[in-house]
């Protein structure tokens, strides 16, 4: 499906939003908030924020030298694919379209622990990751989002401003499918990180999604301090953390 929003019926500046790993049954909830780059540049302007939740120390570090990473990549610009929904590209399109993707967006994250998540339920964390992914890409770039574009069916709760969700975002709105793919790659690269700490789940394989693997595992071996206790599938005994 091609984008097909108009996105100008929108007064500018815009900000795209999308969330990864909502259905997972460990690890953060990833959001992102894109908007258009009003003038060319060299940089990845690219910012996470660090506000929200104590059990996201380990994050941090890692964001840095992600970020690292990419700034070395960026002369490697490839126009070849299209910047769609994260979940149509292959984790290869993905990494080759970051490029391209920040020589034209301005992209601040935000992520929410599993610990939180239990606290607060999966939808409000994914909105919070969101509006905060907002409100720290307007502090950073000094301006005020005119409106957010939303992936999905949820408004942003306390947002003072306009907002219009959409269904299937990733798939019609650019902004939107900027945000997915940031997140995407983000969260997996976090992702990557937790199947080297505890290697016994297969992180780095099914990135924590419900699959047949996953859910052998947690027979297995039981929840990780990773693991989100409330979700279905999710072992509970606390013996095991």
């Amino acid at each position: 499906m091609s984008l097909e929003l108009d996105l100008n019926s929108f007064k500018p500046p815009l900000f795209g939003l999308d969330e990864v790993g909502r259905g997972c049954l460990a690890g953060p909830v990833v959001g992102a908030a894109a908007t258009l780059k009003t003038s060319e540049s060299q940089n990845i302007n690219l910012w996470i924020d660090e506000a929200l939740d104590q059990k996201l120390d380990w994050v941090y570090p890692l964001f840095k030298n992600w970020k690292d990473q990419l700034t070395n990549k960026e002369k490697s610009t490839s126009s070849s694919v299209t910047i769609t929904d994260s979940k149509a590209l292959s984790p290869q399109k993905r990494d080759q379209i970051l490029p391209l993707l920040f020589s034209k967006y301005s992209v601040c994250l935000s992520a929410v622990s599993a610990f939180e998540i239990d606290k607060i339920n999966i939808l409000q964390a994914s909105l919070r990751t969101m509006g905060q992914a907002s409100l720290t890409l307007e502090k950073k770039l000094q301006i005020k989002a005119q409106h957010l574009l939303i992936d999905g069916n949820q408004k942003i709760p306390n947002w003072n401003g306009n907002q219009t969700p959409v269904i299937k975002g990733d798939l019609l709105c650019e902004p939107i499918a900027a945000a997915s793919i940031v997140a995407k790659v983000f969260r997996d690269f976090l992702m990557l990180h937790l199947g080297k700490k505890y290697p016994q789940y297969g992180f780095e394989k099914h990135k924590a999604y419900p699959s047949a693997l996953h859910k052998n595992k947690l027979k297995e071996f039981g929840p990780c301090p990773e693991h989100r206790l409330t979700f279905k599938g999710v072992l509970t005994d606390i013996n095991h953390l």
